[in-house]
């Protein structure tokens, strides 16, 4: 909500359960918070539980703050189709080139989902995508390395395959237009 540097922070409490955490004043806790793509952490006290007009906190201003970056890029979330390819043909089993579906990006790696496995972790494809900035449409062809995997069950029972990936090797043209899409997409979102 806001601070006075040095002095005090005032945050909405806390919820579990979607009911406010009851914290007592004088009652010293650990703060942990998600900022873009850093997790920060301090320590602090409460100074005062207030319950009107709603259920806010003030805390100590924190002598210390621990940061640490969890990720390269701030993703964004997206629903771009895309097509997959292997990188030496005939390569890796299976049909090539492969529709899926790319749930969330950055100027350094993406989240695909598709019905299917891809390659194993380690392995590179390429990622074919059509992006719009300042609307120019645009087609890349991304050199990506699988770097998880994850599966779940959708509501009609059919497994999807959650790729991590991690692009790799860059060409300049194509990094200049995955960060203009990426940043002009964060932009939209924060309007």
């Amino acid at each position: 909500m806001g601070y006075v540097a040095g002095k005090s922070m005032l945050v909405t409490a806390p919820l579990a359960q979607g009911r406010p955490i009851l914290l007592k004043e004088g009652k010293p806790i650990r703060v942990k918070l998600l900022a873009e793509n850093r997790v920060c952490g301090f320590s602090t006290v409460v100074i005062k539980a207030c319950m009107t007009p709603f259920n806010y906190l003030h805390l100590s201003y924190p002598k210390d703050i621990e940061v640490l970056e969890y990720r390269k890029a701030s993703r964004i979330s997206v629903r771009l189709i895309v097509s997959l390819d292997e990188m030496v043909e005939e390569s890796t089993p299976g049909r090539w080139p492969k529709p899926a579906l790319c749930t969330d990006i950055s100027t350094t790696g993406a989240k695909i989902s598709s019905s299917e496995p891809l390659v194993d972790i380690g392995e590179s494809l390429y990622m074919t995508a059509r992006l719009s900035v300042a609307n120019v449409e645009q087609i890349v062809r991304i050199p990506l390395i699988i770097r998880n995997r994850t599966l779940e069950e959708d509501e009609g029972g059919q497994t999807i395959f959650h790729h991590g990936a991690e692009f790799a090797y860059l060409d300049e043209e194509t990094r200049v237009v995955l960060s203009g899409f990426v940043y002009e997409q964060i932009l939209k979102n924060k309007r």
